[in-house]
């Protein structure tokens, strides 16, 4: 079961969230990603500065690889992530290229994370409802739509109470009104993040080129 928190308690942890988030950067320095004898990246130095910032490059440039070393799903070759912070932030992610277990429902999806990360049931029952999403509760990985799947990573990674928001392609497979949903929540979301959409429906983002390893201007 859930457990109630009263309003103060829970605006002070917004509150402190906000503040830790307007002084949150992260340095890439030299990072370099292969698999066996294929080269990602060689010596990568890029910064995230802002709050906002929106993650560019071509394809096959690394974006997925280094979102998921940035979470800590992967390990670089080489090179270290520096943060502004004395510890780790805590990092949630959406990609569809980190998926639950194919026989899972999402419901059980949504127990695990419950079970061990911090997870706001509150934004979870929200972003269900919101996305349309209560049908698709007891159905298992493998039988959701590319949408409907990405709605599910969505909500999980949007609902962990973390520090760190990483969105990866978060428009893609969704309907217009999804859009609209996943649009609102994301801009309204304190959090410091980095996004990867191609369809930079997101205004106001901290334009970062994975491929010219730099840092442009907002757009």
């Amino acid at each position: 079961m859930p457990v109630k928190r009263g309003n103060k308690e829970v605006n002070q942890q917004e509150h402190d969230q906000q503040e830790t988030n307007q002084h949150l950067q992260l340095t890439c320095v030299a990072l370099t990603k292969s698999y066996q004898n294929t080269l990602v990246f060689r010596q990568l130095n890029v910064v995230f500065e802002a709050q906002n910032n929106l993650l560019v490059g071509k394809n096959g440039s690394g974006k997925s690889t280094l979102l998921r070393i940035i979470a800590g799903l992967e390990q670089a070759n080489s090179g270290s992530l520096n943060w502004t912070l004395k510890q780790a932030p805590r990092v949630a992610l959406a990609s569809e290229s980190v998926l639950p277990p194919d026989v899972f429902t999402a419901n059980e999806v949504f127990d695990l994370l419950l079970r061990y990360q911090n997870f706001n049931t509150q934004k979870q029952g929200e972003l269900v409802a919101a996305l349309g999403f209560e049908a698709f509760l007891n159905r298992r990985i493998d039988e959701l739509s590319s949408g409907s799947l990405k709605k599910l990573l969505l909500i999980c990674a949007i609902a962990q109470q973390s520090d760190v928001l990483l969105l990866d392609e978060p428009f893609a497979n969704l309907d217009e009104q999804s859009k609209s949903v996943v649009k609102k929540v994301v801009s309204e979301d304190s959090r410091f993040k980095i996004i990867v959409d191609h369809h930079q429906l997101l205004e106001g983002l901290q334009v970062v080129h994975l491929d010219a390893n730099n840092t442009s201007s907002p757009s």
